[in-house]
């Protein structure tokens, strides 16, 4: 009986799918190749023609000349653009050096701008949060764009990710023939 149990138990788990599990990517202390690997994800960020800046406040961008490094809407169109190995639904953004007023765009991985988010920051502290959830994006690639006259850096970026169940058609033929075997065992030696 216990043996049946068991592998009914085995059964409903492989029957559940996986959740979302939030990752988290922290940009304080980026690397050079500015390619963030973590929990069977991984994230690339680029800045189209200009350059990434990075410091240990966050992520910029340097479009060239007297540009300032951060991500300013000065001059040349500046975004960081966010590309995941698999899709995943944006949670949450926090950004460092910001004023009341500052504004970003947001794009999808299409191109397509989604709107202006002005006065989304904290007052006061220079830093700032923004919370993505009611918004529901889900893509494989996102944008952030400063507004004219904003500047700012992207500290953190926050995402929700369905890792992909990996089959395991060989574990169960394990497993079973282990059970199997433990049950002809027992009947050999119960006599």
């Amino acid at each position: 009986m216990r043996v049946v149990v068991l592998c009914l138990f085995v059964c409903l788990l492989s029957v559940f799918p996986a959740f979302a599990i939030p990752v988290t990517f922290d940009f304080s202390d980026s690397p050079s190749d500015y390619y963030f690997p973590k929990a069977d994800l991984t994230l690339n960020v680029s800045a189209g023609l200009a350059t990434v800046t990075d410091t240990s406040r966050g992520l910029g961008v340097d479009a060239g000349g007297s540009d300032s490094g951060t991500l300013d809407g000065d001059g040349a169109f500046e975004a960081l653009w966010f590309s995941f190995s698999e899709k995943v639904r944006l949670v949450d953004a926090s950004f460092y050096w910001v004023d009341v007023g500052d504004a970003f765009a947001f794009s999808l991985g299409d191109g397509d701008q989604f709107g202006e988010v002005e006065d989304i920051l904290r007052i006061g502290d220079k830093d700032g949060f923004f919370d993505f959830t009611a918004h529901n994006l889900s893509s494989q690639m996102f944008g952030i764009k400063a507004s004219e006259g904003s500047s700012f850096r992207v500290t953190t970026l926050t995402v929700d990710f369905t890792p992909v169940p990996t089959p395991e058609p060989s574990t169960y033929l394990l497993f079973g023939s282990g059970v199997a075997g433990l049950f002809f065992w027992r009947r050999c030696h119960s006599g």
